[in-house]
């Protein structure tokens, strides 16, 4: 059976003394998204929270291939006329972008609820499709051969840019991470060669980062 040693990116450009910005090497990914956030405009206020968000992708050559689901709740209360809503969210993206500067272009958004105005209430059900939703960046903080973790401060800039002089969106949650999954085909010991190895590999890396080798 052949075995796939993947070299993680960030040890090749450390050892060439590339500076380049932090990012995924290849292989597979397992992730988790957290995020809550508030939005004030002069009529309303909202929130959005999720109660899950996970994604798995495969970076190849640098490209990717994967997906990111997420589902959770948003509320809405208006001021004039009076008024509030609650609804359920489910999101489904497909990665995009590069492995220093991943994102994530919308697939679908489907809402359900209901909202109240003036006493009055309505269900809400609507699904958004692909070119209605956007996409979102996702910035990378720091990246190992088998971690790497980021925020969503440049979508929460886009989505503030766009929403400018009408209502801010301010995240009190707001944050992603994700772990090299195992490799299918490996053995037991092969498994623990390959984590000895990815090991190393961070240490190395962390040790160019300090300028600290012993």
């Amino acid at each position: 059976m052949a075995v796939v040693f993947t070299v993680c990116a960030s040890m090749v450009a450390a050892a060439q003394g590339d500076p380049t910005a932090p990012g995924f090497s290849d292989g597979r990914w397992l992730g988790t998204v957290h995020y809550r956030a508030s939005l004030t405009g002069d009529n309303v206020q909202a929130s959005t929270q999720l109660s899950s968000g996970t994604f798995e992708v495969v970076w190849s050559g640098g490209a990717p291939s994967g997906t990111l689901s997420a589902s959770g709740t948003g509320t809405v209360r208006l001021t004039e006329p009076a008024g509030q809503g609650q609804l359920t969210l489910d999101y489904l993206g497909s990665f995009g972008g590069l492995p220093d500067a991943p994102l994530v272009e919308g697939q679908s958004l489907a809402a359900s609820g209901s909202v109240t105005v003036d006493g009055l209430t309505v269900p809400v059900s609507f699904t958004l499709g692909p070119g209605e939703i956007g996409t979102a960046p996702l910035d990378i903080v720091a990246a190992s051969c088998t971690l790497v973790s980021g925020n969503f401060e440049s979508a929460i800039a886009d989505a503030n840019a766009a929403l400018a002089g009408t209502a801010t969106v301010t995240p009190q949650v707001a944050f992603w991470s994700a772990s090299r999954a195992p490799e299918s085909d490996l053995t037991a010991d092969q498994q623990a060669e390959l984590a000895d190895m990815l090991a190393a590999a961070d240490a190395f890396d962390a040790a160019v980062a300090t300028g600290s080798f012993n």
